[in-house]
């Protein structure tokens, strides 16, 4: 009788085969938790730049306005106009950084709901979402994440195994 390392031994339990879900599940574990990773940090950087753009131009508009009294960017420009582009340029800030923030927690939950194979279309949803340049802090990263996330989404066992 003749040794062969590959022969599985009788008293070695036999693996449980593998279903459909839980192949799906690993296949989308990966983008997911990229996704929530990415948007998490961008989160951050939203409120960061959301906080620093109210303290720059809503807390410092009397050195602003008094700056542009001195040294006027265009002769033209009344300090009535200057004072509308301070408060559009602090407000729009806030306003854009509030936009970030939403946009990121939808990317975190639609991430989350990936991982759980629920609601196909939400997770889809995220992921272009996330793609979306203006609200996420690295395009560079979350282009490449959204692409490999819609592959994955896109495979046929992966969709069907959603709820």
């Amino acid at each position: 009788m003749s040794y062969n390392p590959y022969q599985q031994n009788p008293t070695t339990p036999v693996p449980l085969g593998r279903d459909g879900k839980t192949i799906a599940a690993e296949k989308v574990k990966t983008p997911a938790i990229l996704l929530m990773v990415i948007a998490a940090v961008s989160m951050v950087s939203s409120v960061f730049m959301g906080g620093s753009t109210a303290t720059i131009y809503l807390g410092m508009q009397d050195e602003i306005m008094k700056e542009f009294e001195n040294n006027p960017p265009d002769p033209e420009l009344t300090p009535e106009m200057m004072e509308m582009t301070v408060n559009a340029f602090g407000w729009g800030g806030v306003a854009f950084a509030v936009l970030a923030v939403l946009a990121n927690v939808i990317v975190i939950f639609g991430a989350v709901r990936m991982l759980k194979l629920r609601s196909w279309s939400f997770a889809m949803f995220a992921v272009f979402l996330a793609m979306v340049p203006c609200f996420q802090g690295c395009c560079l990263a979350t282009i490449p994440v959204g692409i490999y996330a819609m592959i994955v989404l896109f495979d046929e066992n992966v969709k069907s195994s959603f709820q």
